[in-house]
């Protein structure tokens, strides 16, 4: 499991957190073509925005390659389990949380949906 964090210069100047796919330009390593996605990074400290493509698309090949995405991450990436929730934050330093929403997770735990 992962979550981005890292928020692209473009959405911050706009007053936006990271937002659902804005790690795509990043994951596939596609800042040099042009386009919508990689226009959100012009600006970017350009040193974090490599760091961030180092780690993450080299997570993904690694992951497509070996089935296993470590390799150039400086943290392992631990498997996912329900009772643990480990999850890799992108962001200007790449880390391991272990359920970083729980009070958000035992929200839903309440709610009964069907009886």
């Amino acid at each position: 499991m992962y979550r981005f964090d890292y928020v692209p210069a473009a959405l911050a100047k706009s007053g936006l957190n990271a937002t659902h796919g804005c790690e795509a330009t990043i994951a596939l390593n596609t800042m040099q073509s042009a386009g919508t996605l990689s226009m959100m990074w012009h600006g970017n400290p350009e040193a974090e925005t490599q760091q961030l493509i180092q780690e993450m698309h080299t997570a993904w090949i690694n992951f497509a390659k070996y089935s296993n995405p470590n390799g150039s991450l400086p943290v392992k990436w631990e498997k996912y389990t329900p009772s643990t929730r480990k999850t890799i934050i992108f962001d200007a330093e790449t880390h391991l949380v272990e359920n970083p929403e729980k009070e958000h997770f035992e929200v839903w735990q309440t709610i009964k949906l069907y009886e």
